[in-house]
């Protein structure tokens, strides 16, 4: 029996399809998190008032830059403002802005 004539019969392709679309997925997270580093480093070269029109310091940013390589930056500066902002609605900074 000639190799050709071997049929492996593929159980109606579910585990091939499975792991083509993880190698997929992986594929394209590994795309957008080099593609958000990417961008990223375009913040580096902002002005300080730039950054502070969007909410973040210079030192948010290179803080976010230094994390490990498993957090994304972006991730990372999205947390920072949200936080920001709750802290900045709570009605004691809302009464320290007042005076």
């Amino acid at each position: 029996m000639a190799v050709s004539e071997i049929r492996v019969p593929l159980a109606s392709g579910a585990p091939w399809i499975a792991a083509a679309k993880r190698v997929s997925g992986m594929a394209a997270a590994l795309y957008r998190d080099w593609n958000n580093r990417r961008q990223f480093r375009r913040l580096r070269d902002r002005s300080d008032w730039e950054l502070a029109d969007i909410g973040l310091t210079r030192e948010d940013v290179r803080l976010a830059w230094h994390h490990r390589l498993d957090v994304e930056p972006t991730a990372h500066l999205n947390v920072v403002v949200s936080r920001r902002d709750t802290l900045a609605a709570t009605p004691e900074a809302k009464a320290a802005a007042t005076r």
